[in-house]
This record gives C-alpha cells, sequence and structure tokens, in this order.
C-alpha cells in the first residue's frame, strides 16, 4: 500500500463549528483521523487559522485548536504530534503522524517571540498570511496593493527559519511571493496551490512561481478545491491529476506532493469527495502512467523531505 502525506486540512479547526470531534469517524465533513488512516494517510498537517469575526482572540482560537487535537490525539490512540526527528520512526505499524501549522499569523498579535511557544506546542508549518493583508504581508485578495512582506513579516520568517519550521507562500501575494524568494531564510513551500497555466486563478501559481520554489528545494501541494482546478462546471479527479502532472513535467516530480485542503473547501472534485476517496486518486495517477517510484515521491517521499529538513 502506498501511504499518503498531505500537507493542508482544515479539520481542526471546522470540526469545532460542525460540533463533531476529529477522534471519531464521522459521516459529516471530509476528514477526520479513523477514515483518513484508514485510507492510508500516515502523515497529515493540520492547519490553525484565526478570524477576527469569531468573538474570540486569534491567538486563544489558535490555542483552543491546539488544545482540542491534544484531547483528540488522548482519545485516539493511532495518532501523534510529530516534534522531533525520532518521532518519523513512530509512523511504521499504521500510525498516523501529525504536523500544525499556523496559516496567517494573525495570533502572533505583532510579536514574533509567540512563535517560541507555539513551536514548544508542536506547530512546524507557517504562513504569513491568509488571503488579506496583515501586519506582515498582503495576501493575494490584496493584489492591487503591490505590497509585499513588512518589517515584521520578515523578522517572522527569520524566527520560524532559525527554530525549524516549514514556510508556506499559498496564500501571498505576488510581490510577497517574490520577497520570500529573495530570503537566504526558510524552507518555501507552497502547501495547497495549483498551477496558473491549468486555470488562471489568483491563488494559483504561474510557471516562474513554481520553479523559484523548485529551486529553493521546495514541493508544490496540489488543492482539491475546484475553482483552482478548472472552469468546468464539475471538477473530476482527472483535474487534479492533470495539475500534479503538469508540475511533475515543469520541474520534476520531486517537486509535487497533495495539499488537499479538505474541510476548508465546501466543494470537492467527483469522486474525491472527502478523504475516503484518496484511494481512487492514487489509482488515477498510476493509470496516468507514473511509476511506482514516482507515486511514491508525490505521495509521500517529497513532503517528508522537506519536513525532515527542519524537524
Amino acid at each position: 500500500m502506498l501511504y499518503v502525506f498531505d500537507a493542508h486540512c482544515d479539520a481542526l479547526m471546522t470540526a469545532r463549528e460542525q460540533g463533531r470531534t476529529i477522534w471519531e469517524e464521522s459521516g459529516e465533513g471530509q476528514w477526520d483521523l479513523p477514515r483518513a488512516r484508514a485510507s492510508g494517510v500516515a502523515c497529515q498537517v493540520l492547519a490553525l487559522c484565526s478570524s477576527r469575526e469569531k468573538g474570540l482572540s486569534p491567538l486563544n482560537q489558535v490555542l483552543i485548536g491546539i488544545a482540542d487535537l491534544y484531547r483528540a490525539l488522548k482519545e485516539y490512540p493511532g495518532a501523534f504530534v510529530i516534534r522531533e526527528a525520532a518521532d518519523w520512526g513512530r509512523l511504521a505499524g499504521g500510525n498516523l503522524g501529525v504536523l500544525l501549522a499556523l496559516e496567517g499569523c494573525d495570533a502572533l498579535e505583532g510579536s514574533p517571540e509567540l512563535l517560541e511557544a507555539l513551536y514548544a506546542l508542536g506547530v512546524r508549518c507557517l504562513s504569513l498570511t491568509w488571503n488579506l493583508r496583515n501586519d506582515l504581508a498582503d495576501g493575494v485578495g490584496d493584489e492591487t496593493s503591490g505590497g509585499g512582506l513588512t518589517r515584521l513579516g520578515r523578522l517572522v520568517v527569520r524566527e520560524a527559519a532559525r527554530l525549524g519550521m516549514v514556510l508556506d507562500v499559498s496564500h501571498l501575494s505576488t510581490r510577497g511571493f517574490w520577497d520570500a524568494m529573495e530570503m537566504n531564510e526558510g524552507a518555501w513551500v507552497a502547501t495547497h496551490s495549483n498551477c496558473r497555466a491549468l486555470m488562471d486563478h489568483p491563488r494559483n501559481l504561474t510557471d516562474d512561481q513554481i520553479k523559484a520554489i523548485a529551486a529553493r528545494g521546495g514541493v508544490i501541494g496540489i488543492n482539491f478545491y475546484p475553482p483552482f482546478l478548472t472552469a468546468a462546471p464539475q471538477a473530476r479527479i482527472e483535474d487534479v491529476v492533470r495539475h500534479i502532472l503538469y508540475v511533475a513535467e515543469l520541474v520534476g516530480p520531486e517537486h509535487v506532493g497533495l495539499g488537499s485542503d479538505f474541510d476548508g473547501i465546501d466543494v470537492a472534485p467527483a469522486g474525491l469527495e472527502d478523504v475516503t476517496k484518496t484511494p481512487r486518486l492514487i489509482k488515477a495517477l498510476d493509470e496516468a502512467g507514473l511509476s511506482q517510484r514516482e507515486l511514491s515521491l508525490i505521495l509521500w517521499e517529497n513532503w517528508l523531505r522537506v519536513f525532515q529538513r527542519v524537524v
């Protein structure tokens, strides 16, 4: 069985909003620990995101999300948080390793020093912004401003790199992206973005951006959100395959992986409605002519390589 490393999922925060838990199998939502483990997911990056519209401070929202995860792991002993190099060995035997990602940095409230505490709690991946501007950078939703990384944003990048966090460009504005690429610090990736050449959407990456990430040794995680995949009324598994193959042909199969965005998307491609359908995607990739070596890179080894550089 080919194991899967998925670089982005929002189930940790979405489950609370839906009134469910991630340690119990559910017919609601797109991801939970039992469904993921049964479907061959051996490592999952779970995002911590916050909104100033939810009544709690962004930092409290993130801390509650982390608390929810650690409670889930007590209830579901087949999963654990990957915090140090020795933990990778625990993936043997069918366990599910979880990595935490801070999506947008509103929770830092202007204090890069808080990264130290979040790192201690298990955060190993960081994106500076969501779609809109914050104190660190402009997101793709503010593309017309021409803004990039702020002075605070650069300080946060340096602190995250020092601690050992993977840095994610998925929501950055174009200027912010190139500011990031010009920094010497950091292992830069796009955990859940697609190809602008195949679907002209602001959240997708141009060929030059894909090449720049690959030149840094990074990986692009293909997102399952239909508007990022195709202009057709209905996205299909084949559209996900098409984006994966495009990156593989452009920069090599060593630089593409999965970044499903499950539970962060309100609709998914036909046949890939939730994590239980992951084997169908693997079958479609196999039928597309990829070798077993290429499949192993795309599904597992590429993200493993990137995260093992810092963890």
